[in-house]
């Protein structure tokens, strides 16, 4: 379904097969709400579609602007929910309820995108087009992962593995990039080396990486 596409009967599924619905959207000045339920996806508080007998209706792709986006994805305020935003104020936010998976694609443009670690287990794929792009993985001191490994995050395709967890991308030339963020307190950074990785104390909690 498409941002405009509404479906007034039922999306009946196979028992027993996997099928799938997807929600495509489109970032723009009009701020998005996604809900799921059981039986139904709702797009600002209006119905998509119902549907039986749908192993994974909790998809979302969501294609950018044909500029230089500045994407930042992370946790929403209420819990279960997550939030993609623009840190240039070229879209308004899209908030939607934690999905089974995820497209992010910011279409042309030389194009930022950062994936706040909170945000995971959802499966994320971030696809990108032309220009030069930058992928950032962030971490947080009240959410700090144990491990973040670029071991497959070489040229323009590859993966980042977070924990258990993984990140794949398409077409970002710059994708070997962590942001580290303390709290609001003083905070006491210990920065180590590890045989071939970096090691970072943060207030007693630690993340390794490559």
């Amino acid at each position: 379904f498409t941002d405009s596409g509404r479906l007034s009967g039922t999306v009946t599924g196979e028992a027993g097969d996997s099928d799938n619905i997807v929600l495509q959207l489109k970032v723009d000045s009009t701020p998005t709400r996604v809900q799921y339920s059981r039986t139904d996806i709702q797009l600002n508080t209006l119905p998509v579609a119902s549907f039986v007998d749908i192993s994974s209706s909790a998809n979302i792709e969501i294609m950018g602007t044909e500029s230089d986006d500045h994407m930042e994805l992370l946790p929403g305020e209420t819990a279960g929910t997550v939030e993609l935003r623009s840190t240039a104020d070229r879209f308004a936010s899209i908030i939607f309820d934690q999905p089974d998976s995820l497209l992010l694609a910011p279409e042309a443009g030389d194009d930022a995108v950062q994936i706040d670690s909170a945000v995971l287990p959802i499966a994320i794929t971030v696809a990108d087009k032309e220009g030069i792009d930058k992928l950032s993985i962030a971490v947080s001191e009240g959410r700090l992962p144990e491990d973040v490994s670029f071991t497959d995050a070489i040229g323009d395709d590859g993966f980042i593995t977070i924990n258990d967890h993984v990140v794949t991308y398409t077409g970002f030339e710059k994708s070997q990039n962590i942001f580290i963020q303390g709290s609001s307190a003083a905070d006491s950074f210990l920065l180590a080396a590890s045989d071939d990785r970096i090691k970072v104390n943060l207030n007693e909690k630690q993340v390794a990486f490559d």
